[in-house]
């Protein structure tokens, strides 16, 4: 039902220009994470994670600092919360973005 609710609005939220916007329904999506469609097949809940972790590697991208502070720390929850759902190879890839480039981040 979230994923439903969620769907029209996360995933605009998430590209607009207004770095509040864009940060606020980052902290949602990381609340609600794992949006899953239960009527869904495996192949298209497979896309949706994929969507999830590309929302995730863009806000670690993002311009505004407090947008990339929110995407860490959803990132290191959702890697608390859900490793053993998270591929290994997606893990790494957080990982290094993190420790080699995120590390020297100031505000």
């Amino acid at each position: 039902m979230l994923y439903r609710l969620y769907e029209p609005i996360m995933w605009r939220a998430l590209r607009v220009a207004n770095p509040m916007v864009r940060r606020n329904s980052l902290a949602l999506l990381v609340e609600a994470f794992p949006l899953q469609d239960p009527e869904s097949s495996n192949e298209e809940i497979d896309q949706i994670l994929q969507k999830q972790f590309d929302a995730f590697r863009s806000a670690l991208q993002d311009p505004c600092s407090s947008v990339r502070q929110v995407g860490i720390e959803g990132v290191c929850h959702i890697f608390a919360q859900f490793w053993e759902l998270i591929p290994a190879a997606i893990l790494n890839d957080f990982l290094n973005q993190m420790v080699n480039d995120l590390a020297f981040d100031a505000r």
